[in-house]
Order: structure tokens, then C-alpha cells, then sequence
């Protein structure tokens, strides 16, 4: 059973294009992992500091390894003090 991840994230005012830029960063390693299916962040339009990221996995496994993995953890870096708010994350079953 595949799963689609939706993660929320809020920039602090001024900090947009270092989030919109971490996103970029983190992209292609995730597309490359075993499981991963589908990567893609995008900003919500009419507000610059809001980004959705939308990733499909093969497993919940599969997810769960890519987030012990280096590039990870380098995202996990750089934007740990540019966000508003904690990232918001919901879990979502693909059916058929």
C-alpha cells in the first residue's frame, strides 16, 4: 500500500527564499531513494511564506528511512530557525 505525505510549512517573514531554496536542495536526493515515487514542493500562491511538500512512497518504511539520511538532516538544519511554526505533516492512504 503506497502513501502520500502532506507537509505544511511556514517561513518566518524575510526568510521565504532560504525555505523556497531548502526545498530545492532536498528535492532531487528524496526523488532518488528506493520507494520514493513522487517528490514536490510548491508555495502556496497570495502568501510566499507558506510551502506544501506532497510525497508519495511505496511504504511507510521506505519514508522512514529516507528521513535518516544525510540530506535530511542538512534540511533539517537549515531550516530550523526560518520557520514560523513547526512543520505540520498528515499521512494519507492511496486507494485503488
Amino acid at each position: 500500500m503506497s502513501l502520500i505525505t502532506i507537509v505544511t510549512l511556514q517561513a518566518k517573514p524575510g526568510s521565504e527564499t532560504r525555505l523556497a531554496a531548502a526545498l530545492n536542495e532536498v528535492a532531487p536526493p528524496t526523488r532518488s531513494q528506493p520507494g520514493c515515487l513522487s517528490f514536490l514542493a510548491a508555495r502556496a500562491e497570495g502568501d510566499s511564506a507558506q510551502f506544501t511538500v506532497f510525497q508519495h512512497w511505496d511504504s511507510k518504511q521506505s519514508h522512514d528511512d529516507n528521513t535518516q539520511l544525510p540530506h535530511i538532516a542538512k534540511f533539517m538544519s537549515a531550516v530550523g530557525n526560518i520557520l514560523a511554526l513547526p512543520p505540520t505533516m498528515t499521512w494519507h492512504e492511496v486507494l485503488g
